[in-house]
């Protein structure tokens, strides 16, 4: 069997790279960290008559000379020693742009890594027009080409033979760069150091060496050391190379512009865009298709969330009917399947909203989304590219906060960090879903659904309350500079179904992998505090229950349960909470939930799923039921009235519950300083809104 390959996918942002990646992978991929770095990197594994080769979705750059700082993962893998770098490239190039992905096609065959051209797009061109860029291509570069399209299933076949026929590989390719005197001098300085790269690969460690992770801080020294001694100008010797490429590349470019055929699509995107991009109607139509997918969410989620929840409810049955130990019995029913049940059912509802969110960035009408927003943000202190991570923060804040490499300005990437964490993420989701199902009935005012106009509402409040902050640090951290927005507006096209379940299927997984985890954790630790408590607390119960008059023997067993836990080591915590907790209007429950919560925001339906699970003999009862029917046995009144409800809501709109964003922020921002004054922050508006909420609608 032939030694298994390494191959990393490279190309400019919109390639096409996805697809292909997507396609060669399937299911078989994860998103893991590059040593050193923060940066997400897509591994996935091509499988074909036994052998298996590992394929790396290196982030989309314009140049080997990166503009933002989550592009020096590129050099990260391209430069690392032998074994550790890939043992060939697949470089992406979208024939709808073809010169300005030429640069970087030069660059990469300098490294003296075999790269091989996967054409994408190309049913947008005529099979003529592909024949004479292949053949254009292949003249001057000396590589091999290969026209694909994923769309039109076109070529796929000779796309995975790259990884049995080896071919390719073995061209070394040729970019008609030559290097200056000062070039070789440089190359000749660090060959005496290490001279296990090509001459290429090592004027970009030169360039870089102070951010490769895979130097060590020795490697570093005495790699500075000679640049200094060569007098080394790296921004003048950038600035030379990319003009000497751009130079040689015009006559290929010139021919190739001669081939071109995207005038039908342009001009069908320049129309679209009339829309997209209006001063009024652009907006208009995001926030309606924003207003659709919040309905959609209610809506069609409805029958799937009900087949779910149903489905734990009838498991957490049976377990109660099979024979075995007592507590064992309940930690299954009442522990593990309560608290999994309690996330499980809101997986249609996180698939629903990340499908929609997969088709708007498939379509490219995100990158219109950020366009027409940029003036908007730079008033409140912010770039355009924020709208990235605060877009990114609808599904969870660690990426957000980590998106905002691609801003220049320091202040505005500080200022997007800090208030990124504001936009509702997915984790809130089973939260305000269960907050809206005990505060609004599932009607429906003519068209709209109420719950769904709620959830919206939500979500409008968020973004404001974002602004607002934004606009307060603006004014604290002083971010007035005038960075202006380079955005690329591709080609509107139809999404590829293959690539949006995938793209949906994999968020839905992590969510429920790594929300299951903490749950789990979270459910088993839960059972244990609430079923078991000091002394005989059960016999307590028991006489405390005696004392309550207005109990009745069809009540019973539901309050004796209550009181049961009421005693236990967990209702000990939450009673010792308590008094904190009333003037938001949150009894010693609700405080149980906001503690373990702060692991992550969809504990807290887990949680109380658990809690009121304990004790229960109904297991044929949802979260939601459970909480509803929740009597405070001191006044008689529902627990969940309309101000407890709507004050939770507004606490985890603003809190910041969660322990994995604060350590991605001190990862970002190199210290506690700006994750403590975030939490602190964030706690203040929780609480004060809370507060407020809860003592207007008494």
């Amino acid at each position: 069997m032939s030694k298994s390959l390494h191959i990393a996918l490279v190309g400019n942002p919109n390639c096409g790279k996805s697809s292909i990646f997507n396609y060669l992978t399937g299911l078989r991929q994860k998103v893991g960290n590059f040593p050193g770095v923060t940066v997400d990197k897509k591994v996935g594994w091509l499988t074909d008559e036994g052998q298996a080769t590992k394929i790396i979705d290196l982030p989309g750059t314009y140049s080997l000379y990166p503009t933002a700082k989550d592009d020096i993962v590129v050099h990260d893998t391209l430069l690392s020693p032998k074994g550790q770098a890939p043992d060939g490239i697949i470089y992406i190039i979208d024939v709808t742009y073809l010169a300005k992905q030429l640069l970087m096609l030069s660059q990469i065959i300098d490294t003296g890594i075999p790269v091989v051209v996967a054409l994408s797009m190309t049913d947008l061109r005529t099979e003529k027009e592909i024949r004479q860029i292949t053949k254009a291509l292949i003249d001057y570069f000396g590589i091999d080409v290969v026209p694909v399209s994923i769309k039109a299933q076109y070529n796929l076949d000779k796309l995975k033979a790259l990884f049995k026929n080896r071919d390719w590989m073995t061209k070394k390719g040729k970019s008609d760069y030559v290097y200056s005197i000062k070039e070789h001098a440089i190359i000749a300085a660090l060959d005496a150091i290490d001279d296990r790269r090509s001459g290429y690969q090592q004027l970009l460690v030169a360039r870089y060496y102070d951010k490769l992770s895979f130097l060590s801080s020795h490697l570093q020294q005495k790699i500075k050391y000679q640049l200094e001694l060569n007098d080394y100008n790296g921004l003048e010797l950038e600035f030379e190379e990319i003009s000497q490429r751009y130079l040689k590349l015009e006559p290929l470019q010139r021919k190739l512009n001669q081939v071109s055929r995207v005038i039908r699509q342009q001009s069908k995107t320049q129309w679209i865009d009339w829309l997209t991009t209006h001063a009024i109607l652009g907006p208009t139509l995001f926030i309606l298709t924003m207003f659709l997918t919040f309905q959609l969410i209610y809506s069609w989620a409805a029958w799937p969330t009900e087949w779910i929840e149903r489905l734990f409810m009838e498991a957490g049955h049976w377990v109660n009917t099979i024979a075995g130990p007592e507590w064992f019995i309940d930690l299954l029913a009442n522990g593990i399947i309560a608290g999994l049940g309690g996330i499980a059912v809101f997986a249609p509802q996180i698939a629903l909203l990340f499908f929609i969110i997969a088709i708007m960035e498939e379509t490219g009408y995100m990158a219109r989304v950020i366009y027409l927003f940029d003036p908007l943000m730079r008033r409140f202190g912010l770039s355009g590219r924020s709208l990235v991570a605060m877009i990114s923060s609808g599904a969870c804040a660690i990426p957000a906060v980590m998106s905002t490499r691609i801003i220049k300005d320091e202040k505005k990437r500080l200022n997007t960090i800090l208030v990124s964490p504001l936009i509702s993420c997915s984790a809130r989701l089973p939260v305000y879903t269960v907050l809206i199902g005990l505060m609004a009935p599932a009607i429906k005012i003519g068209w709209f659904n109420v719950q769904g106009l709620i959830f919206m509402g939500v979500y409008v409040l968020s973004i404001l309350s974002t602004l607002i902050m934004a606009w307060v640090f603006k004014i604290w951290l002083k971010t007035d500079s005038q960075h202006q927005l380079l955005i690329e507006l591709p080609i509107y096209r139809k999404p590829v179904l293959r690539n949006v379940l995938i793209y949906t299927w994999s968020k839905v997984k992590v969510f429920l992998l790594e929300a299951g985890k903490i749950i789990l954790m979270v459910s088993l630790l839960l059972w244990v505090l609430a079923s078991y408590g000091p002394g005989d607390h059960k016999a307590r119960a028991k006489q405390d229950l005696a004392a309550l008059r207005f109990v009745d023997q069809q009540n019973y067993d539901r309050v004796l349960a209550s009181k049961e836990l009421e005693y236990s080591y967990i209702g000990r915590v939450g009673k010792y909470i308590e008094p904190v907790l009333e003037p938001l209007g949150y009894d010693w429950k609700i405080g149980i939930g906001l503690i373990t919560s702060f692991a992550a925001r969809e504990v807290f339906v887990g949680t109380m799923a658990t809690i009121y699970s304990v004790g229960n003999s109904d297991s044929m009862m949802s979260i939601r039921e459970r909480m509803r029917t929740e009597i405070n046995p001191k006044t008689g009144d529902p627990v969940y009235s309309l101000a407890t409800t709507f004050s939770l809501l507004v606490f985890y709109l603003y809190a910041m519950q969660c322990m994995s964003t604060l350590a991605i922020v001190k990862r970002e921002t190199g210290g506690w300083k700006w994750p403590i004054f975030q939490l602190c922050y964030m706690t203040v508006l929780a609480v004060f809104g809370a507060f407020t909420v809860f003592q207007l609608l008494s």
